[in-house]
């Protein structure tokens, strides 16, 4: 929603999706020394939202200056689960923290058609984290890891040209992330160490349910 305060100065405000993850995945493992196969699911899901103001202001005839202050926030969701072995891993990220960007916009007509130019530029920003990683089985619900991690929103850079003549406009835009300046820890669930090493130590019979539950806690709790 926007409106304009005075005739040099027009605000905005909001909520809107800034980033968004989800999938499913479904994969067959095999049960070291044997030839037998358990499914395994990977989940996503989640985002981040962001609650804004912007103004912008006329500083001359054609040029406006504007800067957007935003709130961002939200949580991201990552899970391993198998019916098989009746175990369910959940690594949860919350995430937070305010960014600033600033845009410039100028514009002008020449030949009957009106032109409108644009930058914007965005610094790079840390993230306040939360991370939370728990595992449930059918007898117990634990909490393996409460930590931080490192996240950022990359530095970024754009610009745009806009033309337009009666009912006709067209434009064209460019942004450009300095993504390789950005350090940020991503939560990984080592199946290759929990799942695979849980199967040397568990039999695949039903008979030991609860001595794999148990398997599955220990060997979470010695993942580093």
């Amino acid at each position: 929603m926007g409106f304009r305060i005075a005739p040099w100065l027009t605000t905005s405000f909001g909520f809107s999706p800034y980033s968004s993850i989800g999938y499913n995945i479904n994969m067959d493992s095999p049960v070291e020394g044997t030839n037998l196969k358990f499914l395994k699911t990977f989940s996503g899901q989640g985002g981040v939202n962001q609650v804004y103001l912007g103004s912008s202001i006329k500083l001359l005839k054609n040029l406006s200056v504007g800067i957007n202050a935003a709130y961002l926030f939200g949580n991201i969701t990552r899970t391993e689960s198998s019916t098989a072995f009746t175990y369910y891993l959940e690594d949860a990220t919350y995430i937070s923290n305010f960014n600033l960007n600033y845009g410039l916009h100028y514009q002008f007509n020449m030949k009957q058609w009106k032109y409108s130019l644009g930058l914007i530029y965005g610094n790079s920003k840390n993230l306040k984290t939360k991370n939370v990683t728990t595992i449930k089985t059918e007898n117990e619900t634990e909490i393996l890891k409460n930590r931080k991690y490192k996240y950022s929103i990359p530095q970024n850079i754009g610009a745009g040209i806009a033309l337009s003549k009666g009912y006709f406009s067209a434009g064209v835009d460019y942004e450009w992330s300095k993504w390789k300046d950005v350090e940020f820890t991503i939560p990984i669930f080592r199946p290759g160490i929990a799942t695979d090493t849980l199967l040397v130590w568990s039999s695949p019979h039903r008979d030991r349910t609860r001595e794999r539950q148990n398997d599955i806690l220990q060997i979470w709790r010695g993942v580093p």
